[in-house]
């Protein structure tokens, strides 16, 4: 009685209209780009001609207002734009790809952020973002915030729909201090100059890989993947470990490289602290290194 009631629930919060919009918006509140990104696909007359999706280390460490003007120093029109979020889980970046290509036709390249491993476990804000169906799509096995993530979806849809769709009042979902325009500005991280990161433990880390295929990340690699291929967008890995980290300790080389090309930046700009705010994130100096290098690469590949 109580799994027939809670199917019928799932089914009724399932087929509630709450739209994607409202969603990315409400995120402003505590992740503000969340907004831009909405503005950026949906809003934006400027072509998102290859995107950068990843988590805290790409919002960081690469500065798309860089890579263009390098690229149009070099007389290359390509436009890009940094559609990633702080936080790291493959199932929100799914939902950030899935979003971005059913809405635009002029994306021509993904730039997918890898570390030295895959993250387990799910992002803080697929949640909010995702439909119930993508909630209950998503892989059961191994995943051990599959119901906690079903249950704030449906309570988040629930909420949603209640508060903006049936409320008498006109909701808005603009803020007049979102931030729009071209680019996104994080500014620069500024603290100590970080120690390296210890590659024993990083070795430590490694040992329990063999569980690593069967885990969720890889359903929503393969998921980006296949839609991208319909879409006949290519996927590229961009390398952004920890400071210190070589290629080396990259464990899942040989997927990555099955999907699309890995591209690693120079081992000068990745061992040297004084690029580092901390020993996960690039400063200023350190992302005007990798954008420019990145601008680079693009421009030759």
């Amino acid at each position: 009685m109580v799994l027939a009631g809670f199917t019928a629930a799932l089914v009724l919060f399932a087929s509630v209209p709450v739209d994607t919009e409202v969603k990315y918006r409400e995120l402003r509140k505590s992740f503000i780009k969340a907004g831009w990104i909405y503005n950026r696909i949906h809003e934006s007359s400027l072509p998102v001609n290859l995107a950068f999706i990843g988590s805290s280390h790409t919002v960081w460490g690469v500065y798309s207002r860089i890579v263009t003007e390098e690229l149009e120093r070099r007389g290359n029109q390509l436009k890009v734009a940094n559609l990633s979020l702080c936080g790291y889980g493959r199932n929100m970046q799914y939902l950030l790809v899935k979003e971005l290509l059913s809405k635009r036709d002029d994306v021509k390249t993904i730039v997918l952020e890898v570390r030295e491993r895959e993250y387990f476990q799910s992002h803080i804000l697929f949640p909010n973002v995702a439909s119930v169906w993508d909630a209950v799509c998503a892989p059961v096995f191994f995943n051990i915030e599959y119901v906690a993530d079903l249950f704030k979806c449906v309570k988040n849809n629930a909420t949603l729909f209640v508060d903006h769709s049936l409320n008498s009042q006109t909701y808005n979902t603009k803020s007049s201090s979102e931030v729009t325009g071209e680019f996104w500005e994080p500014g620069d991280l500024k603290h100590e100059i970080p120690r390296f990161v210890d590659q024993q433990r990083l070795k430590s880390e490694e040992s329990g890989r063999f569980l690593m295929k069967i885990r969720q990340p890889f359903y929503y690699l393969e998921q980006i993947r296949k839609l991208s291929e319909r879409k006949g967008v290519e996927v590229i890995f961009l390398y952004l470990p920890r400071m210190g980290c070589k290629i080396q300790n990259m464990v899942e080389k040989n997927y990555y490289a099955s999907v699309g090309e890995i591209w690693v930046p120079p081992d000068d700009i990745l061992r040297d602290a004084k690029n580092w705010a901390d020993p996960g994130h690039l400063n200023l100096s350190g992302a005007e290194k990798v954008s420019s290098w990145l601008a680079y690469k693009i421009d030759t590949y």
